[in-house]
């Protein structure tokens, strides 16, 4: 790991996600981690806000946009 914080921090070729993992957890109403596994090791995504639970991505960002669930 300190390969990685020393050598790619500031790199041109992209960025640490790590830095990014909380307030995407919290954009996606889901931990990161596991919105990022879900399509590749087939779980489902569930909203940490009201439960709705779907294997469909497209059904949950919908559900996202449509109900708000985002910072409650």
């Amino acid at each position: 790991r300190n390969h990685e914080l020393k050598e790619h921090v500031n790199s041109d070729d992209g960025f640490i996600l790590k830095n990014c993992l909380p307030l995407l957890s919290l954009g996606l109403c889901m931990n990161a981690n596991d919105f990022l596994a879900a399509a590749y090791c087939n779980l489902p995504y569930v909203c940490g806000v009201c439960n709705l639970t779907t294997m469909d991505i497209n059904i949950y960002l919908q559900h996202l946009f449509d109900n708000k669930c985002q910072g409650r």
